[in-house]
């Protein structure tokens, strides 16, 4: 052996990190050259394996959780704190109530909540009331039932209207122009691209977004009606990015949970019944979630909801 050469005797170790500049080091047995390795552990036999994941159980009385690459956030016990991954919790704000708290990521640095009870955003500074400046053309975004984001704007769904706020000023709403009424409350609202979709108690509606000058207060879009049936309560949605399906290629769609099971709807209007109405749930139910794997060619999507509505 050269004395160069350096011998490593291990079974396990924790990984690589994500490495930009190739990685060379001896094992006794030739020089190993890693371009980029994630996640990744080096076996007996110089294999590499995926790292195990790693889990941490956190106890408490939640009502809600969210996340994203960056931060967790949960209500416990009527506060909104944020976890760490030592499972610490950072007081945000007390008083928030127990109903399900809304988060969305509006791209500014802040990530907004709402639950029926309170509305504010969170930044690096912590938790926070809306504010903004305004006048005899705009108010503060109410608080809401729930809030996605179309961007540059945050989404507030209040009973039956759909608030849209200023493109530059995100806590803020045109008081003439910066709403959406329906005759009945709003379940649901799923974006795809610059347009969405959303229902209320009868019908699931698309709106195509005609121009998109951040100078006006809100934008123009085309409304059309695109399934004669509603989406289940509690705005059960996400969006998906890069999907094949039926041999097509759809850089975002909209997705929900509807009446009559699960529904996808590109930025153009064309929505794809995947149960093909073979299902008619009975009852409604009241809240929940919805995410999406692709495990090979399988592209599986998962939706959890809870409680049920007569």
């Amino acid at each position: 052996m050269k004395s160069a050469d350096r011998t490593i005797r291990y079974t396990k170790f924790a990984g690589l990190n994500k490495s930009n500049d190739p990685i060379a080091f001896s094992l006794g047995q030739g020089a190993i050259k890693l371009a980029v390795a994630e996640n990744v552990n080096i076996s007996r036999d110089l294999k590499p394996e995926r790292r195990d994941g790693r889990s941490l159980w956190v106890s408490g009385k939640f009502t809600s959780l969210w996340g994203n690459k960056r931060n967790c956030f949960a209500v416990e016990e009527g506060k909104l704190v944020q976890l760490s991954t030592s499972g610490d919790r950072l007081l945000l704000a007390n008083g928030v109530g127990s109903n399900p708290m809304s988060f969305v990521d509006a791209k500014n640095g802040f990530i907004y909540f709402t639950n029926g009870t309170v509305i504010g955003k969170v930044g690096s500074s912590g938790a926070a009331p809306l504010g903004g400046t305004v006048d005899q053309f705009k108010a503060t975004l109410p608080i809401g039932d729930f809030v996605t984001f179309l961007s540059p704007r945050v989404i507030v769904v209040r009973g039956n209207v759909i608030y849209i706020s200023d493109a530059v000023n995100r806590d803020v709403y045109h008081k003439e122009l910066g709403f959406l009424q329906f005759e009945s409350d709003v379940r649901m609202v799923a974006v795809a691209g610059g347009s969405f979709y959303a229902s209320d108690a009868k019908f699931t509606w698309f709106f195509k977004k005609m121009q998109s000058n951040l100078e006006v207060p809100v934008p123009v879009f085309k409304m059309t009606r695109v399934l004669d049936f509603p989406s289940v309560l509690g705005n059960v949605s996400t969006t998906l990015y890069n999907i094949t399906a039926g041999g097509a290629f759809y850089p975002e769609v909209a997705a929900w949970l509807s009446r009559r099971g699960v529904c996808i709807g590109g930025e153009d209007g064309n929505v794809i019944k995947l149960t093909e109405d073979k299902y008619d749930i009975p009852g409604v139910p009241v809240g929940g979630t919805m995410c999406f794997r692709q495990v090979g060619d399988l592209n599986l999507l998962i939706s959890l909801f809870k409680g049920i509505s007569a």
